[in-house]
């Protein structure tokens, strides 16, 4: 396959794999990012495609799955609290309310201390992140259903964290 043919192919698929990255992680940086890597590889492999052996589309989408599987496991680290940034609480609220919602953050991040790094990391990404739980159960090797069992015992037991510390 020559430049040429290549460009024809990137014109043609460029879209489509970006578009199916994009669904796949959330993240239009990354995703961008990830296609250009995708077809950057493709591109130096080009004189190994036959084909005899899978449709350019297959040879194309089978590449895209082995980055998405690369980069969700290399994401797989635990989220941190360092990742957590507290974002200001706006001026319009009086410093009596201000007070109290700081106190509340603090409140919740010290019962999110006592879940476990599962626990906590499912409650991080899913709320405090907007992630979804398809996506985290794929980052994290879990099913979404287990993800979302996980993620209700753990609200339960926030819950009852944040009854014992207020009461």
């Amino acid at each position: 396959m020559d430049k040429q043919e290549f460009e024809a192919i990137y014109q043609t698929y460029y879209k489509k794999v970006f578009n199916y990255i994009k669904k796949k992680i959330s993240n239009i940086q990354d995703a961008e990012e990830l296609t250009h890597e995708i077809f950057i590889k493709l591109y130096r492999l080009r004189a190994s495609y036959d084909a005899n052996k899978s449709a350019i589309s297959t040879w194309i989408f089978v590449a895209t799955n082995n980055r998405l599987k690369n980069y969700y496991r290399d994401r797989k680290e635990q989220v941190t609290f360092d990742e957590i940034t507290y974002n200001a609480i706006s001026e319009e609220f009086s410093p009596e309310v201000c007070y109290m919602l700081e106190a509340q953050r603090k409140e919740l991040m010290e019962c999110l201390k006592k879940l476990s790094d599962r626990e906590r990391t499912i409650i991080i990404r899913k709320y405090y992140m907007g992630e979804r739980s398809n996506q985290i159960a794929i980052e994290m090797g879990l099913t979404p259903g287990n993800v979302r069992i996980i993620q209700k015992r753990s609200l339960e037991k926030l819950k009852k964290l944040l009854g014992e510390e207020r009461g």
